[in-house]
């Protein structure tokens, strides 16, 4: 039984034994009336559990006893004594439905765009699996802006997502009606998104009202921030305000959201699934795709990721970009895998219009290169098994390709290195071209393997981030069930 027909089941017994109480207490005429709806409401419930055999069973014996009372509404001896016999079956009814009969939960997970479904992935992997869950994966459309922040494109990527992965179509997900118990999201933007915008339908204060348990997972894994202030940028956001729960990545991760006005009670400690679905991928052999193998063959891969915030704050991005592609692919024992971010392409329109024209060649020069790759598919974690080192500026990637334990080049700012920053994620173990690396030096370290500071990374990465050992999405569900169950059964 749905643990939400249970919990209207229980409140209604509730209701009942508070008209009995009132039956008891004045008796005759004015208990009549009382009388025939405590009837009538036992009767609404045997009739949508007549399978149940013994609430049926019971219900019948109730129903019976009340018929009996009404020839005791006058004497009051005899209809305590019958309101006593009926409430210890009502209260028999609730331990029945509270112990004796298996609950399920319904759970709908929500992600917009499929190349940010390892944030979730982890979680629906164990919930699946659960016999008490009934999940489903929904993924929701949305729409591209142009430059006047208009919703210009329709957007839907259900067929973009793993072929293991059952997908449910929006439309024919009625959330209102079916009013799942947990919905996971990851977008918690809803309208103030510059580049992309959900369907209203499915903004999250919207979804808050059909569920009893709306828990947001970041899309992202976080990195470090000067202040409290500035990650109330991504703190406080439309889904972190509706969110019943919010999944943190590392102690201090949580202690930013709580100091952004979240109660502490809202912000769970167990980690980013997107570890999870990193270090699973790293325990896999990855098939590499054909038309990568061809490339490939004996090199040193390089993975090259790019980020929208690489486009928004370089000026000079496009001949950086040329600068990293003339440094590795002129070395024939060298391959580049090139990941633009998923939304490259619509920043460069809607915000960055200065680059098109020279965004367009830049594409042009790369499908001339003969060791080079544009990754375009929606799992990262190919190009993060394949390759053995990469080179990034300040991203998600950066943070989640740490697990792999392979050399990081990172262009960041000396003031994203400052030690006195609020680290999420402590990636001070990695090579920094702030700190004297050059793309030259570090492809010596990669074709030599003399990663020297591959201990001090790891050690830096495992003692900032919290469950890196596979089991944030194993442990967020357990957690989120036991809430989802406390959380209304405690309302009885």
């Amino acid at each position: 039984m749905r643990l939400n027909k249970k919990c209207k089941i229980l409140e209604l017994i509730e209701t009942v034994d508070e008209g009995f109480d009132y039956i008891e207490s004045n008796g005759g005429d004015q208990a009549r009336d009382m009388l025939n709806d405590c009837n009538y409401a036992l009767m609404n419930i045997l009739n949508c559990n007549e399978d149940e055999t013994m609430i049926r069973e019971l219900i019948e014996e109730a129903t019976s006893e009340i018929s009996c009372t009404y020839d005791s509404l006058y004497d009051n001896n005899l209809l305590k004594n019958s309101i006593s016999l009926i409430k210890k079956m009502t209260n028999e009814l609730k331990n029945i439905i509270i112990n004796e009969i298996d609950t399920q939960i319904e759970i709908a997970f929500m992600p917009y765009k499929a190349s940010m479904w390892d944030s979730l992935e982890s979680i629906w992997m164990e919930a699946k699996e659960d016999p008490n869950c009934d999940c489903y994966v929904v993924p929701i459309p949305y729409y591209e802006k142009d430059a006047q922040q208009n919703c210009t494109k329709a957007c839907y990527e259900g067929h973009k997502f793993p072929k293991n992965i059952e997908i449910t179509s929006y439309e024919a997900y009625d959330f209102e009606n079916r009013q799942p118990e947990i919905i996971y999201i990851h977008n918690p933007y809803d309208f103030n998104n510059k580049l992309t915008m959900v369907d209203e339908r499915f903004f999250s204060f919207n979804l808050s009202k059909y569920t009893n348990m709306l828990v947001y997972v970041p899309y992202y894994i976080d990195g470090s921030y000067e202040s409290v202030e500035e990650h109330s940028i991504f703190g406080v956001l439309p889904g972190t305000v509706s969110a019943t729960k919010i999944i943190a990545q590392s102690n201090i991760h949580k202690e930013l959201f709580v100091n952004n006005g979240h109660d502490e009670n809202k912000i769970l400690n167990l980690g980013s699934p997107k570890f999870d679905a990193i270090l699973s991928a790293c325990k896999k052999n990855t098939e590499i795709p054909s038309e990568w193998e061809r490339i490939i063959r004996d090199k040193k891969v390089f993975l090259f990721s790019s980020t929208v915030d690489d486009i928004l704050t370089d000026s000079d991005w496009i001949n950086n970009v040329n600068k990293i592609i003339d440094h590795i692919t002129e070395n024939d024992s060298c391959v580049v895998i090139w990941r633009p971010h998923p939304l490259t392409e619509i920043t460069v329109k809607t915000m960055r219009p200065v680059f098109e024209e020279e965004y367009i060649k830049l594409q042009d020069r790369i499908s001339s290169c003969s060791n080079f790759i544009i990754d375009t598919y929606s799992d990262v974690s190919i190009s993060m098994n394949v390759s053995h080192a990469l080179i990034c500026g300040y991203s998600s990637i950066l943070f989640q390709y740490l697990a792999t334990e392979k050399p990081i080049l990172s262009f960041l700012s000396k003031e994203r290195l400052d030690k006195s920053r609020f680290y999420c994620t402590d990636y001070l173990g990695a090579y920094f071209t702030n700190e004297g690396v050059s793309i030259a030096d570090f492809v010596e370290i990669v074709l030599k393997d003399k990663d020297i500071k591959k201990e001090e990374r790891m050690r830096r990465l495992r003692s900032s981030v919290t469950n890196l050992d596979g089991t944030c999405g194993q442990k967020i569900h357990h957690r989120i069930k036991k809430d989802v169950m406390d959380l209304l059964l405690c309302r009885l």
